[in-house]
């Protein structure tokens, strides 16, 4: 089948044989042993509420579709991002092209994402992913249940932060690829996120700086001081 004919290629009404969740269509002209997380597949992405004639209901968006993780990418079960063409308000979530379906494979009651984006809605912070849970379906073929998540990425609706800040990500340096610019501290290592900072700049040396004096401090005896603990870095005072 050409990525042409997908558009046409009629979904299958399966609602009420799973489990009412939402579902989510992925039409490609290639098997999902082809994906990879180097490259993306052309798709088309149909996505339907458990609700008929619901308004978040979309038909046959152009998109594109990749793998994505590290030890979660050799699971049995992968997790997935989608990338639609234009901006897409999905399932009722603030428009963006960008989102990611999590596969949770090794966490047989789905609920830890779950539970950690819920106590970081509960402690206010300025932003956490959304998400939502669905059925996937890979050209027709059933893949089971999926966390859909906003991705993490500057954005006003995601990481809203002006052009003079930054985004900072702690990964392991086994995950780390050649085109990442990060920097190492004497406990973890962050990656620098949608950023064009240069390895080695001026400017990068100031991110190291500023950040590696936070943890320095975080992990002080003066950590709770008033004056020089933490408070005196980190803004404790945010809202959603």
């Amino acid at each position: 089948m050409d990525i042409e004919d997908i558009r046409d290629n009629p979904v299958e009404d399966v609602v009420s044989k799973f489990t009412g969740l939402p579902q989510i269509h992925i039409m490609t002209s290639l098997p999902d042993s082809a994906i990879t997380k180097d490259s993306y597949i052309e798709a088309f992405i149909t996505i339907k509420n458990s609700q008929k004639d619901s308004q978040w209901d979309t038909d046959s968006i152009p998109g594109k579709i990749k793998g994505r993780g590290h030890f979660t990418w050799t699971q049995p079960k992968k997790p997935y991002k989608i990338k639609f063409d234009d901006k897409v308000p999905v399932l009722g979530l603030p428009e963006d092209k960008e989102w990611v379906l999590l596969a949770n494979y090794t966490d047989k009651s789905c609920l830890r994402n779950d539970l950690a984006f819920t106590i970081g809605y509960s402690c206010n912070s300025t932003w956490t992913p959304r998400f939502r849970f669905v059925e996937l379906f890979y050209n027709n073929e059933y893949k089971g249940q999926y966390q859909l998540v906003e991705s993490i990425k500057r954005s006003k609706y995601r990481v809203n932060i002006s052009k003079e800040g930054f985004l900072l990500e702690i990964d392991h340096p086994a995950r780390l690829e050649s085109s990442d610019v990060y920097f190492s501290t004497q406990r973890n290592t962050f990656v620098l996120k949608d950023s064009k900072v240069a390895s080695g700049s001026q400017e990068y040396l100031n991110i190291k700086n500023t950040i590696t004096t936070i943890e320095n401090v975080l992990f002080s005896e003066d950590y709770a001081d008033p004056v020089v603990g933490y408070r005196r870095y980190l803004n404790t005072l945010v809202s959603r």
